[in-house]
């Protein structure tokens, strides 16, 4: 198992620089247009499993989650992105998990 956990975290990092080193070469655009490639990365898994009733309900109260969190607290106190999105991806799983038992997922 520390074989197999070692590859990937090796391939990982590996991978990782790079990409690092390769987007320097990459035109100023490409490189702006990568954060939007993140978020169409996420949508892409998400879509196809929107087909059971529990994900989409998950994915709704993430979203209001997100929505409360963007709109309603951070005027109050400043939240930034990456800490309210990791908030409600939390509240989300955790309403998730109480709600929909193992057998009905």
């Amino acid at each position: 198992m520390l074989g197999l956990n070692l590859i990937a975290f090796l391939a990982w990092n590996v991978g990782t620089w790079i990409g690092v080193f390769l987007a320097f070469g990459l035109p100023t655009s490409v490189q702006t247009s990568m954060g939007i490639a993140l978020y169409a990365m996420f949508i892409g898994l998400l879509v196809p499993s929107l087909t059971r009733k529990p994900v989409i309900v998950v994915a709704a109260i993430a979203v209001l989650t997100q929505a409360v969190l963007y709109f309603g607290v951070s005027p109050f106190i400043p939240l930034s992105s990456g800490l309210s999105i990791i908030l409600a991806t939390i509240v989300a799983a955790g309403i998730g998990a109480l709600v929909y038992k193992e057998d009905q997922a």
